[in-house]
């Protein structure tokens, strides 16, 4: 397969299950891949464990991942590297892209957009002196982590630099070969099992041990780096309809959105099902849980209230 998408999952099995439709009609004949947390409770979920994987299973180049690590905020790292080395031994891919549990496609395309390059990343100096790139407004709030992680600074010291380096993870993608060498590395130098500071390493570990190597030489940097689009500037991130729109007219090298609320009828998933063609396919696998009506009311519940909330905030 072409593309194969890695997703660390923690809570809602029909929020999944509306993601990977997503990802499949967008994405035709691309793979898959779930991490299931240790975390995950299904005694209060819709449906149980077993039920969620044989639907998702059913769908076709859905894999779940055996190993279930420990997961959660700012300590993902190790779901993706697991899931990789779990789908290196069951099939083979091109690239191997990361993404979480709250983005979602708007769009296709992607598979020939990044086909010529290894690497999609938008790396962003942050220490030691931050700034030293074409958006000097940027500040990474972690950055004082970072420069504390001991293991991290050990392995700057082995490379010849003390430059460390930001990219954003969601639509972030690298070549099998690729990430094989980045996940080789950062496993010799990082346990998370050991972990005693807390702070997002993938989006630094990734991208330091890519741009502070002759990585960066070999594997080509895709100039529009990750595909995900994410409203920085807005409180909360979350991602309107209208935005949607503005990506169509001038969508860059985006095709994914981020963040979408974890509720399944949340009015930006049942717009995109509605739309796109895939609303009765979910109604088939997930019953009334799926609603087809309401879009008025669940577009001002979802989006008009926070808008104005946001705007109001400004003044």
């Amino acid at each position: 397969m072409e593309l194969l998408f890695s997703i660390p999952v923690h809570e809602k099995p029909e929020v999944v299950i509306d993601q990977v439709l997503n990802f499949q009609h967008f994405n035709p004949g691309c793979g898959i891949v779930l991490h299931i947390s240790q975390a995950f409770n299904f005694s209060k979920t819709v449906m149980d464990r077993e039920t969620f994987v044989q639907k998702l299973t059913a769908l076709g180049n859905v894999f779940v991942n055996p190993e279930s690590l420990r997961t959660g905020l700012q300590d993902m790292i190790q779901a993706h590297i697991a899931n990789y080395r779990y789908m290196r031994s069951v099939c083979d891919f091109d690239k191997f892209c990361l993404c979480a549990s709250n983005d979602m496609f708007y769009k296709a395309g992607l598979a020939e957009h990044i086909r010529p390059y290894a690497c999609g990343e938008d790396p962003l100096v942050i220490a030691p002196e931050e700034g030293k790139c074409d958006r000097p407004f940027f500040r990474y709030y972690y950055t004082w982590k970072a420069l504390q992680d001991e293991c991290l600074k050990n392995e700057l010291a082995k490379m010849g630099t003390d430059t460390i380096w930001f990219s954003h993870i969601e639509g972030s993608y690298y070549s099998k070969d690729l990430f094989e060498e980045l996940a080789n590395q950062i496993e010799a130098f990082y346990d998370y099992r050991k972990m005693e500071m807390k702070y997002p390493r993938e989006e630094v570990y990734f991208s330091t041990c890519y741009m502070n190597t002759d990585k960066r030489e070999r594997y080509p940097l895709c100039p529009d780096g990750v595909f995900t689009f994410v409203p920085w500037s807005r409180d909360g991130f979350w991602v309107w309809e209208s935005d949607l729109h503005k990506l169509e007219k001038n969508p860059g090298g985006y095709f994914c959105v981020k963040r979408v609320a974890r509720e399944l009828n949340v009015y930006l998933r049942k717009y995109l099902r509605k739309k796109n063609g895939y609303e009765q396919k979910e109604k088939e696998l997930l019953g009334d849980l799926v609603e087809t009506k309401g879009m008025i009311r669940s577009k001002w519940k979802n989006e008009t209230k926070q808008k104005l909330k946001t705007l109001f905030a400004k003044k």
